[in-house]
């Protein structure tokens, strides 16, 4: 898992712009040193010496092309609040014969063919789970060069979580009425019987939770590109359109973990069974776009369009501990690579503030094919008492994508 990537860009950033301060301010103190002092017979004696040109003597082509990139480039530093693709209202089990939405109370049974409930139990969703208003932050480095302007920038956001705990509802309710003849209520993931519906009153299988159940969903992404932005207008202002060619890399990890407890409403010792789900796309996909800009002197209105043809390179696994009886454990895994498009679009104004500084305000959104996610990973299933765990790790696959604000300042060297 990747980590800490707002502080070190920060720090990037910052160590560029000290760098630049200290060429400066070594380049002016030795202007002021080139002096020769000595003493002869009680008397000081200063001497002007001819300007240090360096070992070299002489400025190169290579030394002029250097100080005018220098010279021109220009760092932006930008905050973002960004919205991440909500998990949406999947159940944490399988569907259930003859009940059309598992995630409201249903009678449940101690086996099949009985005809009269135990319980009432109800299979967990993650439709409460949205990640909105994500923080995080960008660093953009230019460096103009003949013919166009190399851009090289790297993004983070802050881990995004939320925890759904719903321990309270579990058990006897404390108002009888609450449920018919005042049977206790059980949270649960259902399951598939040998990979199908139970056939038969009463035959769901479901794990059952009645002293505690939790699930936690966490979604993180960063990533960098690298892109020549190709100056076919030339300066001046007006209207621009400049080709792109890039490359870039996105990394997105998600994980959801449940915990269940059940101790038979106090009778039996308590058993905690996790179920968690992780996964990791890495995409890396060189791309092509354009850049549409309206130049006037005091600002810039434009559009970056981006289309990567890429490559997925995900890892997933399924995790399960103490799933029927302590150490009844699996962990199952998928990796390989798939074809992976992604693209960018970004709309934004830039003002000039001073001649060196100026304000950026932007929108983004970023889509991208073919995304394992965690939720949907899950194969809910049961082989019957004495067999393995058999609720294990299946590979699907969705389209995803993230949108939001930026707000930043851009400083240039001229």
């Amino acid at each position: 898992m990747v980590r800490d990537n707002c502080t070190w860009i920060i720090k990037w950033s910052s160590c560029l712009v000290f760098g630049f301060v200290l060429c400066s301010t070594a380049t002016a103190q030795n202007r002021d040193d080139n002096f020769s002092y000595s003493a002869s017979n009680g008397r000081m004696t200063i001497e002007k010496l001819p300007e240090d040109r360096g070992w070299t003597y002489g400025e190169s082509p290579a030394d002029r092309f250097l100080k005018q990139v220098v010279k021109s480039t220009w760092i932006r530093l930008e905050y973002m609040q960004w919205n991440f693709q909500s998990p949406g209202e999947v159940i944490l089990g399988s569907d259930v014969r003859g009940v059309p939405d598992p995630t409201q109370l249903f009678p449940v049974f101690s086996l099949p063919g009985a005809v009269t409930p135990f319980g009432f139990a109800t299979v967990p969703d993650l439709g409460a789970i949205n990640f909105r208003s994500i923080n995080g932050v960008r660093g953009t480095i230019g460096l103009p060069l003949s013919g166009g302007t190399f851009e090289a920038s790297i993004f983070s956001f802050a881990e995004a979580g939320t925890t759904i705990d719903r321990s309270a509802e579990l058990g006897l309710p404390l108002d009888p009425a609450d449920t018919p003849d005042g049977l206790p209520i059980f949270i649960g993931n259902s399951t598939f019987t040998n990979g199908q519906i139970a056939i038969g009153m009463g035959a769901t299988n479901i794990f059952l939770y009645d002293e505690a159940y939790s699930t936690t969903m966490t979604s993180d992404i960063w990533g960098y590109e690298f892109d020549f932005v190709w100056d076919t207008s030339g300066p001046g202002e007006g209207i621009k359109f400049q080709p792109i060619f890039g490359f870039r890399h996105i990394d997105t990890q998600e994980k959801v973990s449940q915990v269940g407890v059940f101790d038979a409403l106090g009778l039996l010792p308590p058993l905690t069974t996790t179920i968690d789900s992780q996964t990791e796309n890495k995409i890396y996909a060189p791309q092509l776009g354009l850049r549409m800009q309206l130049v006037h002197r005091w600002f810039t209105v434009g559009l970056d369009s981006k289309v990567g043809f890429g490559v997925n390179s995900y890892e997933a696994f399924t995790d399960i501990v103490n799933l029927r009886t302590v150490n009844d454990d699996l962990l199952t895994n998928d990796s390989r690579t798939v074809f992976s498009p992604i693209g960018d679009f970004r709309v934004y104004g830039r003002f000039k503030v001073t001649e060196n500084f100026s304000l950026n305000i932007g929108y983004n959104i970023i889509v991208m094919a073919k995304i394992t996610r965690p939720q949907h990973n899950i194969f809910y299933n049961d082989n019957g008492v004495g067999t393995p765990v058999a609720v294990v790790q299946q590979t699907a696959f969705e389209n995803m994508h993230y949108s939001g604000l930026t707000i930043g300042g851009e400083i240039r060297w001229r």
